[in-house]
């Protein structure tokens, strides 16, 4: 299926030189670039599962840190200030 694209003339120089040095042409670029684009499009992940991805069963190591967390910063920043 044709399609045409209407790009700004300093992006097509762009285009060009980058298809030049990697001896490409602007079609197989641009049909990369668009599979990559429609791929990364599908793979959505959700806060639910961003969180399963940093937390572990194990915790911190700090007991009631929701409570105590400024505690836990203030110690924790006094230690590297500490002379």
């Amino acid at each position: 299926m044709p399609l045409n694209l209407e790009v700004p003339e300093p992006l097509a120089e762009q285009l060009r030189q980058y298809c030049r040095r990697h001896a490409l042409s602007e079609t197989d670029l641009i049909q990369q670039l668009v599979r990559d684009c429609l791929s990364r499009d599908h793979i959505s992940v959700t806060p639910y599962e961003l969180w399963q991805q940093v937390y572990t069963p194990e915790g911190s190591g700090q007991p009631d840190l929701g409570r105590l967390a400024k505690e836990y910063l203030k110690a924790k920043l006094r230690g590297q200030h500490s002379g």
